[in-house]
C-alpha cells in the first residue's frame, strides 16, 4: 500500500507500509468463503450423483415391473418380443423366467445376453429412453451418474450374484464413499448383507458369482454395487 508522509522541510515523500491486521483478516475471510463455496459445490454435485443412483435404480425397476404387467414376462426373457408389434423386431429371450447373462455383457454378447435384451425390450415397449432396434445391432447399456455402466442382472441366473437371489440393478465405477452413503440411505449400510451389496473387485462382466465385500473407501477406490428387488 502506498502512503505519503511529510518531510522535515515541509515537502512530501511517497513511501510504502504493510497491510494492517484488519486488512489481512478481511483477505483471509474472503479466501475462506471462496474455498467454502467450492467445497460446498463439490458436495452438492456428489450428493446429486448419489441421488441419481437411487432414481435410476427405481426408474429401471419400474420399467421392468411395467413390462411384466403388460406382457406377463420379464423384458429380455420375452420369447414373443418379435410378435408384439414394436417399432423393430428385437431378438427374443428363452422364456425361462430369468434374465440370463452378465449384467454387463461380455464383448460380442451385447445382442444375445438377456441382460442386454432387457434394455431393448423395455425401450421397444416405450418404458425407458432409447431406440427400439433389431437384433442385428449392438444394444446400448446406459451409464450411471459416475460414468460406469447401469446394468440389469439376475442373481437367480448367476448363482446368486453377490449373494442376492433376486433380479438386480447394478452399477459399476461407484466411489466407495458414495456406495456407503447409498447403501445407508436405502439398506443397511453394509456391503456384504441386505438388498444392496458391493464388491471391491470392481467386476464388470460377471461369468460366475462374485463375492460381496466390505466397501473400500480409500482414495480413488471404485466398486460395483447391486440392488436386489
Amino acid at each position: 500500500m502506498i502512503e505519503s508522509r511529510r518531510r522535515g522541510d515541509g515537502g512530501c515523500v511517497l513511501g510504502e507500509r504493510g497491510f494492517t491486521l484488519v486488512e489481512i483478516a478481511i483477505v483471509l475471510v474472503i479466501i475462506g468463503l471462496l474455498l467454502g463455496g467450492v467445497l460446498k459445490a463439490q458436495s452438492m454435485i456428489e450428493n446429486s450423483r448419489i441421488k441419481r443412483l437411487a432414481s435410476d435404480t427405481n426408474a429401471t425397476i419400474a420399467a421392468i415391473n411395467a413390462y411384466m404387467d403388460s406382457y406377463a414376462t420379464l423384458p429380455g426373457d420375452d420369447a414373443n418380443a418379435t410378435a408384439r408389434g414394436f417399432a423393430a423386431a428385437p431378438a427374443v429371450g428363452d422364456g425361462d423366467g430369468l434374465i440370463d447373462g452378465s449384467w454387463v455383457p461380455a464383448t460380442g454378447n451385447f445382442d444375445t445376453d438377456e441382460t442386454a435384451l432387457a434394455w431393448n425390450h423395455a425401450r421397444c415397449a416405450g418404458l425407458t429412453k432409447g431406440n427400439c432396434i433389431a437384433s442385428t445391432n449392438n444394444i446400448e447399456i446406459p451409464l450411471n451418474s459416475f460414468g460406469g455402466y447401469l446394468g440389469i442382472g439376475d442373481g437367480r441366473a448367476i448363482t446368486a450374484d453377490l449373494g442376492i437371489s433376486k433380479k438386480l440393478i447394478c452399477m459399476e465405477k461407484v466411489p466407495g464413499e458414495a456406495a456407503v452413503i447409498y447403501d445407508t440411505q436405502h439398506d443397511d449400510g453394509v456391503g456384504t448383507t441386505g438388498s444392496v451389496r458391493g464388491s471391491a473387485a470392481n467386476e464388470t462382466a460377471q461369468t460366475a458369482a462374485p463375492t460381496a465385500t466390505a466397501y473400500t473407501t480409500t482414495a480413488n477406490s471404485v466398486i460395483f454395487i447391486c440392488t436386489g428387488f
